[in-house]
């Protein structure tokens, strides 16, 4: 994430990039398939994207 954040600029404007947000879960290939991994992940990467809208930068349960 940090390799990407930063400030760009396009013409005449400032873009403060904070960077990629990241879904990572921790799953066990026997007890979940991909498709449920996958909404987790997703899930987990909204949530980390809400985060740094509300200031904070990383989540963690």
């Amino acid at each position: 994430r940090q390799a990407l954040a930063g400030i760009y600029f396009l013409g005449e404007h400032r873009i403060n990039y904070p960077g990629a947000s990241f879904g990572v879960i921790e799953a066990d290939p026997w007890q979940i398939d991909v498709e449920l991994a996958l909404r987790a992940a997703d899930e987990a990467m909204y949530q980390d994207k809400q985060s740094r809208r509300q200031g904070r930068f990383f989540h963690i349960d």
